[in-house]
């Protein structure tokens, strides 16, 4: 039985210690970008709910204004 002893080959192939590296900082980029568009997409959300809240706002103080009104004539 022959055996095989490998040497690293380390000018043109990465070992498989720096591929999982490689591998390991693609899924961190990635997860940075999911983060990203996460936060991003949160922040359009608030940012919509805040208008429609600020619109809800000033239908209801213009409606209690208009009751006050109503009864002060």
């Amino acid at each position: 039985m022959t055996r095989q002893v490998s040497k690293p080959n380390i000018f043109w192939a990465p070992s498989l210690e720096t591929a999982r590296k490689i591998d390991d900082k693609d899924t961190v980029k990635s997860i940075e970008a999911a983060r990203y568009r996460f936060t991003a997409s949160m922040a359009d959300l608030e940012c919509c709910h805040d208008e429609q809240a600020g619109r809800l706002r000033a239908a209801f103080v213009a409606e209690v204004a208009s009751l006050y009104q109503g009864e002060a004539g």
